[in-house]
């Protein structure tokens, strides 16, 4: 008599094969999805601590500008060209805290005829009373450089801050002797860096014309007698009419007639340097409009508002796509195409935006009235 022996036939195994290779493929599929939504949050959680940093100490400054007769407020958006284009903003505001809860400031003056600067580090306790009585105000620098260590990413930048007090000072940040001399070296011996991985970090400033902040025009230099302004000078007297619209002649000694801005949007655009969006796959000529990139993953979504990516020291900005060949726009954020190596890196980074009120604001000057 024949027994019938269980087991499964070429049909069954076939079909459970292909039941246990689409769930492999789904897990697979999950973990890995799982491992790009944490490594993008943890990319992001790294630029977001570093953007409410250089936010932070940013408006804590702006905030507290003087707008008294010795007050300034001088914001040059190319004041260190050949240095990547960094801006330089300087300001007198007044001592953080008060000058009675400084460290250093609050034993200034204590001495008869002391002529010492504070210039942010402490000089000591037999120096202290030796600076010069501050008289409640100090005077504060940015600036944007390029690093200047890591040759190997030319677009990453470096931002600066120094302060000086009392203001206007001999050897000061508003020294005019040394007018002629604030470029990239004296950015660098008189200011200390404070926070890096900064592809772009631009100040917008409401002035009384300005109805509309129209970013990328103005960062541009397309701006209209109606967009927000990348220049300020609150004297109106150290910049000329072509680059500042308000600047009125003889208006340097003439302190009733100073103008600060409405607001000023803080528009800061950080990266990862260790963690690049993409590289380049092969050259691209000074001419192309087309990047070959490794990877088009973690630039940013066509829908998203923010579009530009920097290759070297180069803006483009980001238009159609296909697999890995991005078509772009070159030379944008007024940047300067060039001939680019394969492996070059590609950040796309983060966006962060702050609008700062200056309390102090005086904008709405009438000629008249003069």
């Amino acid at each position: 008599m024949r027994q019938n022996r269980a087991g499964f036939t070429v049909l069954e195994l076939l079909v459970a094969m292909g039941l246990l290779a689409a769930l492999g493929a789904f897990v697979m599929q999950l973990v890995g999805s799982s491992f790009d939504m944490y490594r993008r949050g943890d990319k992001r959680g790294d630029l977001y601590a570093n953007a409410q940093h250089i936010l932070e100490v940013l408006e804590a400054d702006l905030v507290a500008v003087h707008p008294g007769p010795d007050g300034r407020f001088l914001l040059e958006a190319e004041a260190l060209k050949g240095a990547g284009g960094g801006f330089l903003l300087r300001i007198v505001r007044s001592i953080p805290h008060g000058e009675s809860e400084h460290p250093v400031l609050r034993k200034a003056g204590t001495r008869t005829g002391g002529t010492a600067r504070f210039d942010g580090s402490d000089p000591g306790p037999g120096v202290r009373e030796d600076i010069a009585p501050p008289s409640g105000l100090m005077e504060v620098a940015w600036a944007l450089l390029p690093d200047a260590i890591d040759e190997a990413h030319p677009g990453i930048l470096t931002l600066y801050r120094g302060v000086s007090a009392p203001a206007f000072a001999a050897g000061g940040l508003f020294d005019p002797a040394q007018e002629g001399n604030r470029d990239e070296a004296w950015v660098r011996a008189q200011l200390k860096p404070v926070a890096t991985d900064i592809l772009g970090l631009w100040l917008l400033c409401m002035g009384q014309n300005s109805a509309s902040w129209e970013e990328q025009l103005v960062i541009e230099g397309r701006g209209t007698a109606q967009t927000a302004l990348l220049h300020w000078d609150s004297t109106r007297g150290i910049m000329p009419p072509s680059v500042f619209p308000l600047a009125r002649a003889g208006s340097l000694t003439v302190p009733e007639d100073d103008i600060y801005p409405r607001a000023v949007r803080l528009v800061l655009q950080v990266a990862r340097r260790d963690r690049p969006d993409a590289w380049l796959r092969s050259t691209m000529r000074e001419d192309q409009q087309v990047a070959a990139l490794s990877t088009t993953r973690d630039l940013p979504d066509e829908d998203e508002p923010d579009q530009c990516i920097k290759l070297g020291t180069e803006w483009m900005e980001l238009g159609s796509r296909s697999s890995g060949d991005v078509a772009v726009r070159r030379a944008v954020r007024r940047s300067r195409a060039g001939s680019l190596g394969p492996g070059t890196a590609v950040y796309s980074g983060r966006t962060f935006r702050k609008t700062v009120a200056i309390p102090g604001r005086r904008s709405f000057w009438v000629e008249e009235g003069r």
